[in-house]
């Protein structure tokens, strides 16, 4: 997923979190991949410092499985 991530321009980043009964985040993503608008939601069981590369790297990674998964709809259409 990485090289995927290095290849698209991922842009415009946007998150909103919750947090669960349980302890874990709930986080809505939504954002741009090559100027195309992609949204998603993940639930993560450890928290993670937001301003760290990591937790960037997951909200990237989240939004461009979204757009795997858009296309391969799109595909079965």
């Amino acid at each position: 997923m990485k090289n995927e991530q290095e290849i698209l321009e991922v842009t415009n980043i946007q998150y909103s979190k919750k947090e669960l009964a349980y302890g874990a985040l709930e986080l809505n993503i939504n954002g741009h991949i090559d100027n195309e608008y992609y949204e998603t939601t993940i639930v993560i069981q450890c928290p993670l410092d937001e301003n760290s590369e990591n937790f960037n790297n997951l909200l990237k990674d989240a939004l461009v499985k979204a757009r795997a998964r858009t296309s391969r709809l799109k595909e079965g259409s």
